[in-house]
């Protein structure tokens, strides 16, 4: 199936260069992206492993809570031990936890799983080229295109096989934010709660995704807001054309109409246009001449 992406006419740098951006979640415009609400650690038969793990690895945050909640210091790698094989210890103590003083350890390990989710980065798509509000949203007010891209081309083949990295994944959407434990964030079946899952309000987006991990990136710059940009190589056979918005500029059309002229990598480009219809609130999408 083709899948579409919305963009703004400065984007036709894309096209130019063949590298498409993945974007980690805390520089998307959606405040819930990849942070699902933790409602506490987890099972006590899973607690001593997970949190034992957690005092070795961050042992400031997690020290600092121990010490408000038990009000006793055993050094760090003696708790970490004694917590991993004293089950009656361990018992003891994530009732206290979660008595005493749940809320900081519960946000200092959502910071954590939340620092891990921003490694992946995401390509959002559309399974509809022909939707207003993507157009006035993503595309500038129409005055950008879109990019038809192909979903069976080997772009889209990823080698590893959790969800969403091995190939484009729909999104599904719900009015409630979706609940997790601690200890579920390591299950496999966690990659679609945190990052397939969105608000209802977003589901005319009718969104796909595609993760990658943003450490494999070919190219890495900075935004305007000073946000990494991770540029992965988007090879000219999967763009199989492109879209005008329907007020975008003749300026445009000439840039893109050269590209397909000018570059023999993009001879088989479909360049069309969005028109508004004059009966209905719709899009029709012609063929233009090049």
């Amino acid at each position: 199936m083709d899948l579409y992406k919305y963009v703004p006419a400065e984007r036709i740098d894309i096209l130019k260069n063949r590298l498409i951006r993945f974007t980690q979640p805390l520089a998307l415009n959606d405040p819930f992206e990849a942070n699902p609400y933790f409602y506490e650690l987890g099972s006590k038969e899973e607690f001593a492993k997970h949190y034992a793990e957690a005092i070795r690895k961050f042992p400031i945050r997690v020290w600092d809570d121990y010490c408000k909640a038990i009000g006793n210091n055993l050094g760090r790698f003696a708790l970490a031990n004694k917590v991993q094989n004293d089950p009656d210890y361990a018992e003891w103590l994530y009732k206290n936890l979660h008595k005493k003083n749940p809320e900081d350890l519960l946000f200092n390990l959502q910071e954590r799983f939340y620092k891990l989710h921003n490694e992946f980065g995401i390509l959002s798509l559309s399974e509809t080229p022909d939707n207003l509000l993507m157009w006035a949203h993503y595309a500038a007010g129409h005055t950008g295109f879109v990019l038809v891209l192909d979903g069976s081309h080997d772009f889209f083949k990823g080698a590893v096989s959790l969800l969403g990295l091995a190939k484009p994944e729909r999104v599904e959407y719900s009015s409630k934010r979706h609940r997790m434990t601690a200890e579920e964030t390591s299950e496999e079946t966690a990659m679609q709660d945190i990052f397939f899952i969105k608000g209802s309000d977003w589901e005319y987006e009718k969104e796909w995704r595609y993760l990658k991990f943003l450490t494999n990136a070919q190219k890495k710059t900075k935004d305007v807001n000073d946000q990494d940009v991770h540029l992965f190589r988007l090879p000219s056979k999967c763009i199989k054309g492109v879209i005008l918005g329907c007020e975008s500029s003749e300026d445009l059309k000439d840039k893109i109409a050269a590209i397909k002229r000018d570059e023999p990598e993009f001879k088989h480009l479909r360049i069309q246009q969005a028109c508004a219809s004059e009966t209905e609130y719709r899009l029709a999408i012609e063929e233009i001449a090049t």
